[in-house]
């Protein structure tokens, strides 16, 4: 039989309304490691807060999308980059819970929840490629 090691964090855990609230800015301070618990993996860093307090925070797959975006799947180019917290309450199971989502500290959340990256570029729309107009069967009332 084939086994894993466990790793396991030492160290305080992050607590939202505790330690980070809405739009605290954080330093994360590694690359963050892969921990596997209860629930199944989780990414974790150690972070350091505004109040100077070093913690550990695990980051849900949509922080994780942000960070993707916004510098690129190699976590070691993360680390002591600054980011901003948003706090969300939400349904969790059966309750509803403050949820941390994590951004770039430039980035905002638009009214619909979703992250806003203002350095991408987004492509215009196009407008619609309409045939020319014949002008001797114009049929229309304009």
């Amino acid at each position: 039989m084939r086994v894993q090691k466990k790793v396991s964090i030492g160290g305080e855990w992050a607590k939202i309304g505790k330690h980070i609230n809405d739009g605290d800015r954080i330093k994360l301070l590694d690359a963050g490691q892969i921990v596997s618990g209860e629930f199944g993996d989780r990414h974790v860093f150690h972070i350091l807060t505004l109040k100077k307090e070093e913690l550990n925070l695990s980051f849900n797959q949509t922080s994780m999308n942000n960070l993707i975006e916004a510098w690129g799947e190699d976590t070691d180019n993360w680390a002591n980059r600054v980011v901003k917290a948003f706090v969300v309450r939400q349904m969790v199971g059966d309750g509803l819970k403050n949820v941390a989502y994590i951004a770039p500290e430039d980035w905002t959340m638009n009214e619909d929840g979703k992250f806003v990256n203002p350095n991408k570029v987004e492509d215009a729309p196009k407008e619609k490629d309409y045939p020319p107009m014949d002008e001797t069967n114009d049929t229309s009332p304009f």
